[in-house]
């Protein structure tokens, strides 16, 4: 009826003003309410105000992108998820401003095509996007389809359309240093393989984000391969801390993360605040520290640091993508005050694997098989390891159990070095060898035998803890530095090979010439 309508319209109108006067200070709740009132001063023309809700909804969501994004386009909330609730509001913010002849600024575009480029390489090969701090998982073409028709970009069509169309994305890998996400995946062209088939890691050496959504989770990682999600964050299951579980807590702490839990303490001190009747960040946030991201036409190199308050302990993690097929991971850990302490490594697999994980013993190491993925684990004497019950949480509110590999050790100093090789179909036969170590333990050696079809690899890491440069040689291969890798086939010739900068290696007294790097 008239009388309704009349009753909505000032409704509504009351609603607007009221938004103007009391705006939420910043983030992605201030990003909904500035579209709102753009959104209202379009659709009723006929409301006095409504050229000026225009005028300020512009102005303000363009300060508030500035303010919000990072100068690398992520939300500085830090949540893979919030990026996207916000990247939503401001590229239906830009459709609106561009079907009405509506001038945005400049910085806008800008910044929105970082938000943009940063959800394209963000984006799993399943078509998922990582639950990183709170959030849920879930899908964003359609994002990256109204970027592509915004902006021109071929690249968003790209990832959107699965490869069919659009121009690749270069670099094939890439480090977001503000944020610290690291994005390490096999090649983006299609002739070579399918879209699915793709091998992809996430790597997160940022700080906890603006507001309160991050997780105690430096130095995690999400990997995926063959159409599958096969190491997972869990992602938050909720905000609710009543029960007689407190999922929230859990779910937020440094253990339901695939990176080192020391003393069972989070990285970050964690505790019930009386006063909001609820847990909160109470201490200083642990410190990261993004030393190092090498990229080539084959392979992939990142080196992050964790310092936390909370412990003595300092974490260091290396990972590195071996031509395009598995992930060596080497997590040092060390105390200059030589305490000793209770480290737990974890590595939260998919619910695809629940009560399908069997382990055994090869050559002094735990090798694990879940579907699709062997996991290899050196030292099995220095570790005990066990199968714990854990969660995943696609969803809010919604959690499926799921395995989590726990390898543990009571030391002060000590190196986990794990590899992760997915798979399709076949699984590969794989053996990894301890080399002559240095008498400190502050450098590692590794043989690792790969088997699968008619190929045999012989890849043999050298790798220097700390910042201390280090020497080895094992039979004819000589190498000089923090880190080496050098490949052979069956016949004994040089496949390939991968050095830090000022590291060496020769074989047989001839140098090996490795790729070039891009930092």
């Amino acid at each position: 009826t008239a009388e309704f309508l009349s009753l909505l319209l000032c409704s509504l109108h009351r609603q607007v003003d009221y938004l103007i006067n009391n705006l939420t200070a910043a983030r992605n709740h201030r990003t909904l309410e500035l579209y709102a009132i753009f959104l209202a001063a379009i659709v009723f023309p006929e409301f006095k105000q409504s050229s000026e809700w225009l005028s300020f909804a512009s102005r303000a969501m363009t300060e508030n992108v500035r303010n919000d994004f990072l100068s690398d386009g992520v939300h500085c909330e830090l949540s893979t998820y919030y990026h996207h609730t916000v990247l939503k509001n401001i590229i239906k913010f830009k459709c609106l401003a561009s079907e009405n002849g509506i001038d945005i600024d400049s910085d806008f575009d800008e910044i929105a095509m970082k938000a943009l480029q940063f959800s394209a390489y963000l984006h799993k090969p399943d078509g998922s996007i990582p639950s990183l701090s709170d959030g849920d998982t879930g899908n964003f073409y359609h994002l990256l389809d109204l970027g592509f028709q915004l902006y021109g970009n071929d690249q968003l069509r790209f990832v959107s359309s699965e490869g069919k169309t659009g121009v690749a994305l270069t670099p094939r890998s890439r480090v977001f240093a503000n944020s610290g996400y690291c994005i390490m995946r096999s090649p983006w062209n299609t002739e070579l393989e399918p879209w699915h088939d793709a091998r992809y890691l996430v790597f997160d050496c940022g700080p906890l984000g603006a507001g309160n959504h991050g997780h105690l989770d430096l130095l995690n990682i999400e990997m995926a391969a063959y159409g599958q999600s096969l190491i997972v964050d869990p992602g938050r299951y909720t905000y609710d801390e009543s029960g007689s579980v407190n999922w929230r807590v859990l779910f937020r702490g440094t253990g339901y993360h695939n990176t080192v839990q020391v003393d069972g303490r989070n990285q970050t001190r964690y505790s019930f605040n009386a006063q909001r009747n609820k847990y909160a960040i109470s201490g200083p946030q642990a410190k990261p520290d993004l030393r190092s991201f090498i990229t080539t036409s084959d392979f992939d190199y990142v080196h992050g640091v964790a310092l936390s308050h909370e412990y003595s302990a300092i974490h260091e993690r290396r990972i590195f993508f071996a031509a395009g097929d598995y992930w060596l991971i080497c997590d040092d850990l060390h105390d200059q005050n030589a305490i000793n302490h209770h480290y737990r490594l974890r590595f939260h697999l998919s619910p695809e694997a629940q009560d399908k994980v069997s382990t055994c013993i090869d050559q002094d190491c735990w090798v694990i098989d879940s579907p699709q993925l062997r996991l290899i684990q050196t030292q099995q004497t220095a570790s005990s390891y066990n199968v714990e019950q854990g969660y995943v949480a696609p969803q809010y509110g919604i959690k499926h159990k799921a395995p989590v590999i726990c390898f543990e050790r009571f030391t002060g100093t000590t190196v986990f070095e794990t590899l992760l090789f997915p798979y399709k179909t076949c699984r590969p036969s794989i053996t990894v060898q301890s080399l002559d170590q240095q008498p400190d333990h502050r450098s590692s050696a590794l043989l690792c035998t790969i088997e699968t079809g008619d190929q045999i690899y012989y890849d043999y890491y050298f790798i220097a803890q700390g910042q201390s440069r280090q020497q080895w040689r094992h039979e004819a291969i000589e190498c000089e530095g923090n880190f080496c890798f050098i490949r052979f086939n069956q016949n004994n010739t040089i496949v390939n090979s991968f050095a830090t900068q000022n590291s060496t290696i020769t074989v047989h007294g001839q140098s090996v010439q490795y790729q070039d790097q891009r930092p």
